[in-house]
């Protein structure tokens, strides 16, 4: 099969014309003098925007419009910007990752009869020399406009947390709206999560930056001051962002003496291309098991070391695919499979081989509620006498668990039942107090803080609520009081119960109720003014 044309990334020094090696990518000499031409009634510009699910680097590359599959190998191991930005995204899969795209494509201008300049036509019977001049391809095509990527990396606590964000955020327009930041900012509380961002732009004005990398709400300010600077100038910010390449054979000029072999490094370097974007995923795993080990559980005989055995053979097998590439490159050939070339220089290949049994993130996830449960409690005092009564051990990380999986959230749900079902029964029983108590005070957050406030500033009160241990009676006479209390103090001063009062105090459970409906006794028999 001949060589085709084919649809690649822009690269410095690429023009109409210019020669370009169809295995590097490198543009050479200028081959076609023919002069390019605008597609006709196509002068006006479109543009597209979408967030999606990316769950290797591969798919972040198909995002940067990198395709692996389209552009046959050219230029798939050059120094490519956009071949950085995926490879510092580090896509592994504990954490979700989303791409945040946004393109615009302007005309597309291309040479409609190409023909070899004067000075290449001269050494057409000379192939070798032709070919260390022009290549084996040149620019046909070039398309202007801009292309902007973000990637989000969200770090959430548990995989049901991660696919209920996606569900929530995938698809969507989020961006497009001045409530980004707020949303997502209940998004990733809601579901215990951290959020950063990276941005990738071509086209569009200088100095795009993020300040703060976890702000969804800049994210969505630098993407419209890029969109809208094509509104306001085009000319001014579009520049090239993918050309498309074409056989010198069809400016009638000479068929490469190689051709199969230039065909079989393309696959060969194709074959590479997508084997180092499998490696690195598997590689930005094990770092990021390495750096956030207290994330993960590791089960014997699994250790740390193990971790790094694998993250070194990673290291070591990207090398062995660089080589091949290389190799493929330089001289097509002695294009060889990785395999091949590993083999031939006496390298063990693959070396990167994952630990059994791997580190499980939502075990190891535990570690991190327990100790976000404890500071809870340390800055509660409520919570820490709560968290007293459970005697040391099993109930005690259990409850911690229950305060941190339930912070912030006011109902029970699916994730919750499976994270309780996979602790011990022991623990089980701490972590049911826990979201109890916390379930029915984060429905009435406000009344709660407040009304506690007021208690701890009455010694009757104080003494009326230690009538029963510390717990959701506790809880209820805090929110009555809120309800009922004295409105010098902060309270709201009801002076009978209404259909308000009766729907908050149903959200409690019985201890809760009867504490609610002691401090209503009392309130109501001070009348205040």
């Amino acid at each position: 099969m001949a060589l085709v044309q084919i649809e690649v990334p822009y690269m410095d020094g690429y023009d109409f014309g210019i020669g370009v090696d169809v295995a590097t990518g490198s543009p050479m000499n200028k081959v076609v003098g023919s002069l390019p031409s605008p597609v006709e009634n196509a002068a006006g510009a479109d543009s597209g925007f979408q967030i999606s699910r990316i769950r290797s680097t591969g798919e972040l590359e198909t995002k940067l419009g990198i395709n692996v599959e389209a552009n046959l190998g050219c230029g798939l191991f050059g120094a490519s910007a956009r071949f950085g930005f995926a490879k510092d995204s580090k896509i592994q899969s504990s954490s979700l990752f989303l791409a945040v795209t946004a393109t615009v494509r302007l005309s597309f201008d291309s040479i409609d009869e190409p023909a070899l300049t004067t000075t290449a036509a001269e050494i057409m019977s000379q192939y070798d020399l032709f070919s260390s001049r022009y290549g084996n391809m040149f620019v046909r095509g070039i398309r202007r406009g801009g292309l902007f990527v973000a990637v989000m990396q969200i770090d959430a606590s548990t995989s049901e947390d991660s696919e209920a964000i996606s569900a929530e955020l995938e698809g969507s327009y989020l961006l497009a709206s001045v409530d980004a930041k707020m949303k997502f900012s209940e998004i990733t509380k809601k579901h215990h999560s951290q959020i950063h961002i990276s941005v990738y732009h071509e086209g569009g004005p200088i100095g795009l930056t993020m300040n703060d990398p976890t702000d969804p709400n800049q994210l969505y300010q630098i993407m419209q001051k890029w969109l809208q600077s094509f509104q306001d100038d085009p000319n001014r910010n579009a520049r090239p962002y993918y050309v498309t390449l074409a056989p010198i054979t069809i400016a009638n000029g000479p068929t490469p003496p190689n051709e199969a072999k230039v065909q079989k490094a393309q696959d060969v370097l194709t074959f590479c291309a997508k084997q180092r974007s499998s490696i690195l995923d598997n590689l930005n795993l094990m770092d990021h098991i390495i750096q956030n080990p207290s994330r993960y559980e590791f089960a014997p005989p699994t250790s740390r070391e193990d971790i790094l055995t694998a993250f070194r053979g990673y290291q070591a097998d990207l090398d062995v695919v660089a080589g091949a590439a290389s190799q493929a490159m330089n001289d097509v050939t002695k294009a060889v499979m990785p395999a091949v070339y590993a083999q031939e220089k006496n390298t063990p290949f693959p070396q990167g081989v994952p630990p059994t049994p791997m580190p499980t993130l939502e075990r190891g996830l535990m570690r991190v509620y327990a100790e976000k449960g404890k500071a809870m409690a340390d800055a509660d005092p409520l919570v820490a006498a709560l968290r007293e009564r459970e005697p040391e051990g099993p109930s005690r990380r259990g409850f911690d668990m229950g305060m941190a999986v339930c912070e912030g959230h006011t109902l029970w749900g699916p994730g919750k039942q499976k994270f309780l079902e996979s602790l011990s029964a022991a623990e089980q029983v701490g972590f049911n107090i826990a979201s109890a108590y916390s379930l029915q005070r984060n429905n009435n957050v406000e009344r709660a803080t407040k009304g506690a406030a007021i208690v701890m500033s009455d010694p009757t009160l104080i003494t009326a609520r230690a009538t029963e241990p510390a717990g959701t009676y506790w809880l209820g006479f805090d929110i009555a009081t809120a309800i009922f209390g004295d409105p010098a103090r902060g309270a709201q001063g009801n002076t009978q119960m209404g259909p308000g009062s009766e729907q908050v105090r149903s959200t409690l459970d019985p201890a809760g109720q009867r504490g609610f409906n002691a401090a209503l006794a009392i309130h109501l028999s001070r009348h205040y003014r």
